[in-house]
């Protein structure tokens, strides 16, 4: 697939997910491969149907394998900000501002000062002082000194694979 690439994109349209202090994405090795609208994944070169029959006993072993998933998602404190965000209604006054010039960024419609107003109200949107959303209480290492040698570590367990194609 790296032979795909434009000159522009130098790996093709392989890309790897950049490592960084939040767990999942380290632990799990995460690939990107972009891809046109409507194109279909398994018509890259390289990239192999392979047909199996799923069975019920063996997705359950390696869910306990995996001690019920907790082993793939170790607890995320991404996900767990991104959890208390969805129930949120209260907003400060710059962060509501920044919605509202992002969407008109995005859908190139902009809304006059009453109808924004009529529009938060109806959704029950709050304005406040301070952000009530923090990464206060979560698990998030901040020391830059501890994050390098975590990437070191990370660095360090990176093996190659030999791949041979007849």
């Amino acid at each position: 697939m790296i032979s795909m690439g434009r000159h522009d994109e130098p790996f093709g349209p392989v890309h790897i997910v950049g490592w960084q202090p939040l767990p999942r994405p380290e632990q799990q090795r995460a690939f990107v491969v972009k891809m046109k609208p409507d194109q279909d994944f398994t018509s890259l070169p390289t990239v192999e149907t392979f047909h199996f029959q799923h069975q019920a006993h063996i997705s359950h072993r390696v869910w306990n394998a995996f001690d019920q998933g907790d082993a793939l998602f170790p607890k995320d404190a991404a996900a767990e900000l991104a959890r208390r965000a969805e129930s949120l209604n209260e907003f400060t006054e710059s962060q509501i501002e920044r919605a509202w010039k992002r969407l008109a960024e995005w859908t190139t419609e902009t809304c006059s000062p009453s109808q924004k107003t009529c529009i938060q109200e109806s959704i029950g949107i709050t304005i406040v002082e301070s952000p009530p959303l923090d990464w206060n209480g979560l698990v998030v290492e901040t020391s830059k000194a501890q994050l390098m040698e975590q990437f070191r570590e990370a660095v360090d367990r990176v093996r190659f694979r030999m791949a041979a194609y007849g």
